[in-house]
């Protein structure tokens, strides 16, 4: 039995998570289907973390999902 959950089509995979840890706040690439963030991707490298705005890191989600789907060619 996997783990993945089943997302509805249209829904996004890879979404910016804000994550509060004191004063300080930080966001970082969220994995729904896997419950998890990735740490690394074979093929895509190392998925950076610790983003200081949610523009920024949803711009990486973006980049991560391209390539999982095949849309995005450059890494």
């Amino acid at each position: 039995m996997s783990d993945e959950k089943q997302l509805p089509p249209g829904e996004q995979r890879f979404i910016a998570k804000k994550q509060v840890d004191g004063r300080r706040t930080t966001w970082n690439v969220y994995d729904r289907e896997q419950a998890s963030k990735p740490g690394q991707v074979p093929g895509f490298g190392v998925v950076a973390s610790g983003f200081t705005d949610e523009t920024s890191c949803q711009a990486e989600a973006d980049r991560l999902a391209a390539f999982i789907t095949g849309e995005g060619t450059d890494v």
